[in-house]
């Protein structure tokens, strides 16, 4: 029907006496128009895991991507045919693979504890004598030659047992000569035999004396040969107002580290008071916490691998010298002592430290190189060699025992595991597969 200048006349039509056939053509135009509107394409997926249709934007050419949207990873379940790769599809020269071995996995025991210093090549140094510090000469930290001083001390004391030595090894050597002479006048009758007696007791009262008298001073770290010098009989004057001084140098009896220092210049000291304490860091302890259900499997020189805080690096295996026999109350563990070489002095008493143990699980397993294990968008598995090709699997649980080895599924026994080449081997299923994620993490 038309108006009278020519135009369509439009008509209204209530609804509920449309016909069916145009509500259907009305709603396909309207889907198609709001397709074109939208500037997408509508998604058509006929699996789960196919990805997102591309958006190609107006103006870009056909296969174009977007580069605003990115395609959601495809997951891998090991039964459909992507994710399997053609021997020609990857360097097969640089694969290997092997079938997983029935074995213990083995368990990991961590103890935590500290290092100390070896008592057993440790020492603690008094003055051994009375007197006053006169000067300090090492600290804290320091390593140390043997024999380098660590203290001068003054001691009135120490004067007064030189005097002694002196005293003694000139009276000693009178008493020797009057006992020689004694022996020979004797069979000469020129002496009495209860004088020559007389004489022989004094020269070895004499000789006690000046032994004593200087052991004293040799405990006190003064040398033989100074005493010898000193004590001689055509010794210079000069060599003994040299020797008979109150002042001792006290020395280092070990090359080690300085641990402890307790003393100051001025101070007046006893004997007995420990003022420093060295150790030898060749070789160092560590004392460790052992739980109940940990000290069943620990043994007598066992070796365990020692890792301390703060200091990157392998460090040197550890063996097992003591087993503690008490339970601490507080803690309710068992103290372990172990032993390690320090090459290079890199660890210090009072680190903190773990030791690993490795202890059979008490069960069978199959069980293959660590290395087997990879990761492709999330999903941890190993890949399989079959026939002219290579099938990634998924693994359900994906668990290495304490030497690093992959705990495979009774399932997979007798299945060839690929062992070496297996970044390889993802990197090709990643770039032939349609959305695969190229930079997903390796599970090496």
């Amino acid at each position: 029907m038309r108006n009278e200048d020519g135009s369509v006349k439009a008509k209204i039509i209530p609804a509920s006496r449309w016909p069916l056939a145009g509500i259907l053509a009305l709603l396909l135009v309207s889907g198609s128009a709001c397709g074109r509107n939208s500037g997408r394409a509508p998604a058509s997926h006929d699996h789960p895991g196919d990805e997102q249709a591309d958006h190609v934007p107006a103006g870009s050419a056909p296969g174009e991507k977007d580069p605003g949207i990115a395609a959601a990873p495809r997951p891998f379940s090991g039964r459909d045919e992507h994710d399997h790769l053609h021997v020609s599809e990857a360097d097969s020269g640089r694969l290997s693979w092997r079938k997983p071995e029935l074995g213990e996995p083995l368990h990991i025991l961590e103890l935590m504890g500290v290092i100390s210093a070896d008592q057993d090549r440790s020492e603690v140094v008094t003055a051994r004598i009375g007197g006053r510090i006169a000067a300090v000469k090492a600290d804290v930290g320091q390593h140390l030659a043997r024999g380098a001083t660590l203290f001068i001390l003054d001691s009135p004391e120490l004067l007064s047992l030189k005097e002694t030595f002196i005293r003694c090894a000139q009276e000693q050597r009178l008493h020797q000569a009057a006992y020689e002479r004694a022996r020979i006048l004797l069979p000469q009758q020129g002496i009495e035999a209860g004088t020559a007696e007389e004489r022989r007791a004094q020269a070895a009262i004499s000789r006690a004396r000046y032994l004593a008298a200087r052991e004293a001073l040799i405990r006190l770290g003064l040398s033989l040969r100074l005493l010898d010098e000193a004590a001689a009989a055509d010794a210079p004057e000069e060599t003994v107002s040299a020797f008979i001084t109150p002042r001792l140098a006290v020395a280092s009896p070990l090359a080690g580290l300085v641990l402890e220092r307790d003393l100051v210049a001025g101070e007046w000291v006893s004997a007995e008071k420990p003022l420093f304490r060295i150790t030898d860091n060749r070789r160092l302890w560590g004392v460790f916490n052992a739980t109940a259900a940990q000290y069943e499997h620990l043994r007598q020189d066992a070796d365990l691998e020692l890792s301390i805080q703060g200091l990157p690096g392998p460090m040197p295996r550890s063996r097992i010298l003591r087993i503690y026999p008490l339970v601490e109350e507080s803690s309710r563990t068992v103290k372990v002592r172990l032993g390690f070489a320090n090459p290079g002095g890199r660890v210090r008493p009072g680190m903190f430290a773990s030791a690993r143990l490795r202890v059979p699980a008490g069960v069978r397993r199959w069980l293959v190189a660590g290395e087997a294990l990879t990761t492709i968008n999330g999903v941890a598995g190993v890949f399989l060699h079959e026939g002219d090709g290579f099938r990634f699997l998924p693994l359900e649980q994906a668990e290495r025992d304490g030497a690093g080895r992959l705990i495979l599924p009774d399932a997979l026994a007798g299945k060839e595991i690929v062992t070496q080449g297996v970044f390889a081997l993802k990197s090709a299923l990643l770039l032939r597969t349609a959305g695969g994620d190229e930079h997903a993490g390796h599970g090496h």
